[in-house]
């Protein structure tokens, strides 16, 4: 699922909560979602969750044990050199290589 900007709010969270897999970028708008979820969740490293931008900070806090963090952020920074945005998908199953970063 794709959050497209513009969309009804209620909506998107409801998905994002739902969903099996969710990967945040650093923001609220996908933490309480994926917080709520059962699915698996993981989220960037970021001072803005319980100033946790270190993995030992991190790991003190209580979190659902769904809820990953991603201690990489530069992944989340690379998903913008996928074109179209569905082919993370085939990379993520290992049917493409990863597209050079621009």
């Amino acid at each position: 699922m794709v959050v497209k900007r513009g969309g009804d709010l209620f909506l998107d969270y409801a998905r994002l909560a739902g969903a099996r897999v969710t990967i945040c970028s650093a923001s609220t708008y996908c933490l309480w979602p994926a917080l709520a979820s059962r699915g698996k969740a993981y989220f960037p490293l970021t001072s803005l969750v319980g100033g946790a931008d270190n993995i030992a900070l991190a790991k003190v806090m209580k979190l659902p044990p769904h809820f990953e963090w991603i201690e990489d952020p530069l992944l989340i920074s690379d998903l913008r050199s996928f074109r179209p945005w569905s082919a993370v998908v085939e990379y993520l199953l290992g049917n493409t290589p990863r597209p050079p970063n621009t």
